[in-house]
């Protein structure tokens, strides 16, 4: 089996590591944590853009089935 590589910086994890290490050092753990933590912002905004844009095309159309299912898709994104 080879031996794991950090998830950043792609250097070679000790051979005894935990098995559920993903980054060599701090300095990789944190720009792992900042990196996913802009991909999910990034993600969320891409939700709330999609969202915004079905509800508005719901209102002005007048279709109450587009709005109650936007409605619907607003509550799952904004619970979790």
């Amino acid at each position: 089996m080879p031996a794991p590589i950090c998830s950043e910086c792609r250097a070679a994890l000790a051979p005894d590591a935990d098995p559920r290490r993903f980054t060599c050092s701090d300095r990789c753990r944190t720009r792992r944590s900042r990196r996913l933590a802009t991909e999910r912002a990034a993600t969320t905004r891409a939700s709330l853009a999609d969202l915004f844009a079905a509800l508005r095309a719901a209102a002005l159309s007048g279709d109450l089935a587009a709005l109650a299912e936007a409605e619907r898709r607003a509550s799952r994104l904004l619970a979790g």
